[in-house]
């Protein structure tokens, strides 16, 4: 079998329902007042630099950024995504950063990590850790849980079996603080009725000087 991580499987899972995931998810920031806060930190935490929206998708964190005035820069595997972004996008791999060093104020990886391996996850951390500036902000959120989940169905379409990796809460916390972040502030939340039902985390850092 294909790799299910692999970014062939998830650029192709993510075109397939590119828009009937802008539609199902792309308004919920309204109802979410944490993952607000927490965006909002970031962009104080950025002082007006770039931030870069990591695994951006169809924009919905990056938009809400860019509404409050941050200069924002998205990425992600997924062309059929990435059309529906009102701001700057490339497409690009998360293990593997089309950007030089110390180029952004700010990473915001939101529901991102789930989409590599676990012995993948550090070397996407060093990658943000490389791209910020010296005690440059990290805002990551995770679905926590065990083991790993494949799907071969995704929003009512069926896919080619697509892998996603579940953290636990001391997973995250520890890979973050190994790869040269000092973390600030994490909360959790419930999922949405709509969402997949596991327990979030939130992670905000700044890089170490």
């Amino acid at each position: 079998m294909t790799d299910p991580f692999s970014k062939e499987r998830i650029r192709a899972a993510y075109d397939a329902v590119a828009d009937d995931y802008d539609a199902v998810f792309g308004n919920d920031l309204a109802k979410l007042p944490l993952d607000r806060r927490m965006l909002d930190q970031a962009k104080s935490a950025a002082n007006g630099g770039l931030i870069l929206d990591l695994g951006c998708g169809t924009g919905s964190a990056g938009s809400y950024l860019s509404s409050r005035g941050a200069r924002v820069v998205g990425l992600d595997l997924s062309p059929g995504m990435l059309r529906h972004c009102t701001f700057p996008v490339c497409r690009g791999d998360i293990r593997a950063l089309p950007f030089g060093d110390s180029s952004f104020a700010a990473v915001v990886a939101y529901y991102t990590i789930q989409h590599v391996t676990r012995p993948e996850l550090v070397g996407v951390l060093l990658e943000a850790a490389r791209v910020l500036t010296r005690e440059g902000a990290l805002l990551l959120s995770a679905h926590l849980g065990e083991g790993e989940v494949l799907m071969e169905e995704f929003l009512g379409r069926n896919i080619a079996t697509t892998g996603g990796t579940l953290f636990s809460l001391g997973e995250v916390s520890d890979r973050i603080s190994s790869t040269g972040f000092l973390i600030e502030t994490c909360e959790t939340r419930d999922p949405l009725r709509h969402e997949y039902q596991s327990r979030r985390i939130y992670v905000l850092a700044k890089r170490a000087s």
